[in-house]
Formats: C-alpha cells, structure tokens, sequence
C-alpha cells in the first residue's frame, strides 16, 4: 500500500506524463498501456503513450478513444511510467525523454536494483495489467468499458486465455470482477485469437512445417524468415502468440521460437523445466520462469548453435 501511495502523490504532482511499454508489444503491454492511459485522462492529467513499435494489428481496437505514438515527445516530463518492462532498456533504441521521475510497473522479476527508479513490482501477478487494476482501483477512477476490455486483454494474453499456469485465484477473481463492470470474455478472447490475417496463418503453417526436436522431444524449435514476412506480408509485431502453437506437441520440455529480424534474431522461450528468464538474460532479455525472451546479434543458423550450446549446461540430457 505505502508503493500505490507514494504512485499516487507522484502521478498528482506531476504536470505531464509519459506512459511507455517494451519493443514488440504483446497484449499485455498494451492493455495495460491503454487502460492506465485513460485512467490518468479521466484524472485530467496529459498523458502521451508510447509504443516504440506501434500497436499490432489485432490490438488496434483497444485505441479507439486514445492515440498511441510510436516516439517520444521532444520536451523533458514530469514522470515517466514504464509499463511491463522492468528497465527503461527494454524499450529498445529509441531515444527516451528526460524524466525527473522514472516509474516501472511490471511483473517480471528486475535485472537490476537501481535507485534511481520507483517500482511497482509483483512477479506473483499474472501480468502487468492485474497490477494496472490494483492501482486504478487505489486512484478511484471509473472502470468504463475501454478500461475494462483492456485490463481483459493485458491479463488474456499473458495467461494463454486463462490457460497457462501462472493463473491464479487472484487472476481469476480480477476477471471476474472486470466481468461484473460489463467486460465481455468472450468477446475478447475472439478478438484474441479468432482475429487473425491469413498471413499470420500462412506464416503459423512455415513455423508448424519446421519444427524440430531434439533430447526425444523434450526440445523443440522452429523459426520465421524475414521474407516470410515479405512474403505473406505480415509484420513482426502482428506475430504474438505464434510461439504458443509449438506447446501442442507431447512431451516438450523447453521450446524456442526464433524470429530472424533486420536487427538480429529474435527468440521466444517456453519452459516448463529451467528458468527461461534466467537464460534470456544471459543474452540481454528477460521474462519470467516459463516464458521469456532475447535477442541474438547473429545470424539465425549461429543464434540457434548458441542457444543449444548454453542450454546443454543447464539440461540432465
């Protein structure tokens, strides 16, 4: 509580306000991006929200009633707000704006205990957008509907539709409170996940082709092109959740997704046995114990060779 408190005397004194989530977003940044954003509008404070990559097709609806940039404003703010991303490093190359205040809200675990940031951090949360409820809930704002159909989709799409194992009572009960403000479940997880392009499935059916096991099947990997991408005409951003498809099959026990981009190799981890989060940060990236990710200035051949190396360190094969 002594956390939303001091949150709440800096978002009061603050005078402008930039709200900001990681490079290649998920549903989760978003959601949680958004909903924050209009809470603080509705508290008649200026806001400007940031996505250093945009907002992914499928994700377009939530901005309906709130404009997301893809840069910073040019002047210095007031206070800064990190939204699912433990350090203003997760935001990639772009130039950030000088901040007399920095605050991360997020709920993976901190790389690093620097002093000069305000936390509001609880790695037992299912994602950043229970965080952005409790807070919203402290700030007595009113839940309208845009707020609610975000807060559904930050905690949706960081639990697999309530599916994956970090789902907890808490989870459940938050949703069930969005539920009862008029949020329609359903709804969203169609928009979740029956709205995608045909180049999303075009792609999903290259990343299904390739797969590849190794250890007896407790490894599996497969990987995106960049001309799949020219290909099908998809962005790299449109691509959340295709890394999810491989849990499919039986038996797995750690699955890598490697997404070769102009600025590297991009991989997406699942685990159910090692701490995925503890070997991204190996490479510069992070996340949680089940899912995380990393990206490897190399070429996808050599990313791939790196990853198997580091990881037969970690496994009983």
């Amino acid at each position: 509580m002594n956390k939303l408190r001091k949150t709440r005397q800096l978002i009061l004194s603050a005078e402008d306000i930039v709200l900001a989530c990681h490079e290649n977003p998920d549903g989760d940044a978003i959601g949680s991006l958004v909903a924050l954003g209009l809470g603080l509008k509705q508290m008649g404070k200026k806001v400007h929200l940031i996505s250093p990559d945009g907002v992914p097709v499928h994700l377009s609806f939530l901005t309906k009633e709130i404009e997301i940039l893809n840069s910073f404003p040019s002047e210095d703010v007031s206070l800064l707000i990190i939204v699912d991303g433990e350090s203003p490093q997760r935001l990639g190359k772009i130039k950030l704006p000088s901040a007399r205040v920095t605050l991360i809200i997020d709920h993976h675990p901190p790389i690093s205990n620097s002093s000069d940031l305000v936390r509001i951090v609880d790695t037992t949360a299912s994602a950043t957008g229970e965080l952005v409820y409790r807070l919203l809930k402290y700030l007595r704002v009113d839940f309208t509907l845009s707020i609610v159909e975000a807060l559904l989709v930050a905690i949706l799409s960081d639990t697999g539709g309530l599916r994956f194992p970090n789902t907890t009572p808490r989870t459940l009960w938050i949703v069930s409170a969005l539920m009862r403000l008029g949020g329609n479940l359903s709804e969203i997880w169609r928009k979740l996940y029956e709205g995608k392009s045909e180049g999303y499935l075009k792609v999903l059916g290259e990343v299904l082709l390739r797969v590849e096991t190794e250890y007896g099947g407790r490894i599996v990997m497969s990987y995106i092109r960049k001309d799949d991408l020219e290909r099908y005409c998809v962005q790299d951003r449109d691509l959340e959740g295709i890394v999810d498809y491989l849990r499919l099959l039986s038996g797995w026990e750690i699955i890598f997704l490697f997404r070769e981009t102009p600025n590297g190799v991009k991989v997406n981890i699942r685990s159910r046995t090692i701490d995925a989060g503890k070997l991204a940060q190996l490479f510069g990236g992070g996340g949680h114990k089940e899912a995380a990710g990393c990206t490897i200035n190399q070429s996808l051949d050599n990313a791939r060779r790196i990853i198997l190396e580091e990881l037969r360190k970690w496994m009983v094969c």
